[in-house]
């Protein structure tokens, strides 16, 4: 496998994992805006994922952004 396919192939799995991180974002915050009323260790505990996904993202998008301009350079 050469090197470009190799980074692709990465980038396409960090992409994969974004994506997952987006759709429980998403998910989590439904549930929180449906439950606002009942304030318990749940809803404490899905406001800190949410941002714990956050910083995930924004990790993600570093690493993505990284291979992309490895790419650009081979």
């Amino acid at each position: 496998m050469s090197k470009i396919d190799e980074i692709r192939e990465k980038i396409s799995f960090l992409k994969f994992w974004l994506g997952v991180c987006v759709a429980l974002i998403i998910s989590i915050g439904s549930w929180l805006f449906n439950n606002y009323q009942n304030i318990n260790f749940l809803f404490i505990l899905a406001c800190i994922s949410i941002g714990f996904l956050c910083y995930g993202i924004y990790m993600l998008t570093s690493k993505i952004l990284k291979y992309i301009k490895q790419l650009k350079e081979l």
